[in-house]
């Protein structure tokens, strides 16, 4: 992120989430993810929730940590997105 200009940053947040929901519930990357969607309505549940955390947290670093509460307390791309 260090590397993302700050006015890309959102997008480029959303769409790391997008591509990474995509893996975790094996979406084809090709196709689109409605961004409002909540995360339980596409599929997400608690074990699928930690391996996304798990991905996210790989891709920050230690810098920041991202719970998997956040996963449910901002509970889709475009709110996860703002948070992180």
């Amino acid at each position: 992120l260090e590397t993302v200009a700050a006015h890309d940053r959102l997008s480029f947040i959303k769409n790391f989430i997008e591509d990474s929901l995509k893996s975790v519930l094996g979406i084809s990357q090709s196709r689109k993810v409605d961004e409002k969607k909540g995360f339980a309505a596409m599929g997400l549940d608690s074990m699928l929730a930690v391996e996304l955390k798990n991905k996210l947290q790989a891709a920050i670093g230690k810098k920041a940590i991202v719970a998997t509460t956040a996963l449910f307390d901002h509970a889709s791309v475009e709110k996860l997105s703002e948070y992180i």
